[in-house]
């Protein structure tokens, strides 16, 4: 029926044509005008979404949007190149008929391609991209909140990270609490490390010694009798990673994220002795992610660099439970596992307990050290003393069981 209308438009003569029939070519050339646009639009439309996106719509859209989304998935889903040919080759159906038609109402000639070009251009290009344009910049952002302030330091902080090195996040040295290992951990001693609300301390080979060869966890003082006064060196040290003040923010996260320590030794040369230059922490490294000082009920200061005081409540409960428990601290087992790490640039040291680990040229290298062969020959000694205590005890119960008999 289309096609014979169409025959019977090209064949009529413009001038002895009816009203009817220019009514009714005139209502076919604004009907091939907004199906020029319409696929032109559709084209623009479902070949510029990104499916990634639709899919994100689908999930946490709204209704409408996810109802939407869903229709263009299945769509795109079953053909996107068969849908973008058949879109092409409708859009050019429409242009090429519409020349046709307007031949038939002006009479032929320059005029009816100069006039059906000018329509393509305007409502079959122009018009459905500014209409794009428009309903975009008129969508309602009501419901849509903006970063805040703190949300895009973060961000920036976060692609900063990377080129942040750890000297710029570290603790100095001057303001680190440290212990001897020789230090008599005695009543004013703990309710010191209590008060200032320590839970990890560096331990070094003496006082005035700037080989650190330790961690002290806090919380292994838990269970111990202050009365009893014994020495760091009783307790068993933690491992305490030694890395270069030029290592990033970054590497040093990722290594704190392994899980073998949440502190480390900022040193010019890490694994040998001296040049420790300050402490840095998984909290140090956080407070410049989010660059704001986190503070906790036992921080002393906010800023260790300001020295900017802030209230703190003592651990009253710890320092009323550690006397009053007497539970005996077992002897220190020496840690002969090996300690790995893929970030580059931190070296483990446990030294006394164990072995140093070196990963920065890529390999592992496990030293003995004197204080382990030490800390196994007080064991054996140990060990010793408790099985000879354990024989007196027997002789003497024997003793006694065979005077009661006579």
């Amino acid at each position: 029926m289309a096609s014979h209308a169409i025959h019977a438009i090209d064949n009529a003569d413009p001038i002895a044509a009816t009203t009817e029939q220019y009514i009714m070519r005139m209502m076919m050339v604004c009907m091939l005008v907004l199906m020029g646009g319409f696929f032109a639009g559709l084209t623009l439309g479902l070949m510029g979404l990104d499916e990634t996106n639709l899919q994100v719509m689908v999930q946490s859209g709204s209704e409408s949007e996810k109802k939407n989304a869903t229709c263009v998935l299945d769509l795109l889903n079953r053909g996107k190149y068969w849908v973008l040919v058949t879109l092409l080759l409708s859009n050019v159906i429409v242009n090429e008929t519409l020349p046709i038609v307007l031949d038939s109402i002006l009479g032929g000639g320059w005029l009816a391609v100069l006039l059906s070009t000018a329509l393509i251009v305007i409502f079959g290009e122009v018009i459905p991209q500014c209409l794009k344009t428009l309903v975009s910049l008129h969508q309602s952002d009501d419901d849509i909140e903006g970063l805040t302030e703190d949300e895009v330091h973060i961000i920036k902080s976060v692609l900063d990270l990377r080129e942040k090195s750890v000297a710029s996040v570290m603790t100095p040295m001057q303001d680190v609490f440290t212990l001897p290992f020789h230090a008599i951990l005695d009543k004013d001693l703990v309710q010191k490390i209590l008060r200032n609300g320590y839970s990890r301390i560096p331990i070094k080979e003496c006082d005035d010694s700037c080989n650190y060869i330790g961690m002290l966890l806090v919380k292994s003082l838990i269970s111990y009798d202050v009365d009893d006064k014994l020495p760091v060196s009783h307790f068993q040290l933690s491992a305490l990673p030694e890395t270069f003040p030029e290592t990033s923010c970054l590497d040093i996260l990722n290594f704190f994220q392994e899980g073998k320590s949440h502190m480390a030794i900022v040193s010019t040369h890490p694994g040998e002795y001296g040049g420790a230059l300050g402490v840095i922490t998984l909290e140090d490294v956080i407070e410049g992610l989010i660059g704001e000082e986190i503070v906790d009920e036992t921080d002393v200061f906010v800023d260790v660099h300001k020295k900017i005081k802030v209230n703190r409540v003592p651990n009253k409960c710890l320092q009323s439970i550690i006397p009053s428990i007497r539970i005996s601290t077992p002897p220190i087992d020496t840690l002969n596992r090996t300690l790995s790490s893929e970030s580059t640039g931190i070296k483990m040291r446990m030294k006394g307990y164990g072995a140093i680990v070196d990963n920065a040229g890529g390999g592992s290298n496990v030293l003995s050290s004197s204080y382990t062969q030490q800390q196994q020959q007080q064991q054996q000694q140990q060990q010793q003393q408790q099985q000879q205590q354990q024989q007196q005890n027997m002789m003497q119960n024997t003793k006694g069981s065979s005077e009661l008999k006579t």
